[in-house]
């Protein structure tokens, strides 16, 4: 996934975040199966962090972030992702 389609994504979940509405939370964040660039990750950082999330999540699902990356570019996918999370308290990670 480039930056564009993470933007959109991003915007998506957006959306839904604001009609959760007041009191809602949001415990699970899916993003498997998809093949992230490192711009994509730090989209998504951004969003985990502009949203308070970490707070919140108790559940991620990272499986297959990574697939047909190269490896540089793979472990800095996973080292934006991994440090978006990094204040959270995950009960269940899928990696």
């Amino acid at each position: 996934m480039d930056q564009v389609r993470a933007t959109e994504i991003v915007k998506e979940w957006q959306e839904i975040i604001n009609g959760i509405g007041e009191g809602g939370v949001v415990e699970k964040i899916v993003l498997n199966n998809k093949s992230y660039t490192a711009e994509a990750a730090r989209i998504i950082q951004d969003f985990v962090a502009k949203n308070n999330l970490t707070s919140t999540i108790k559940d991620a699902d990272l499986s297959d972030i990574i697939a047909s990356r190269m490896e540089e570019e793979g472990l800095e996918v996973l080292k934006v992702i991994c440090d978006a999370f990094g204040d959270a308290n995950l009960e269940e990670v899928d990696l």
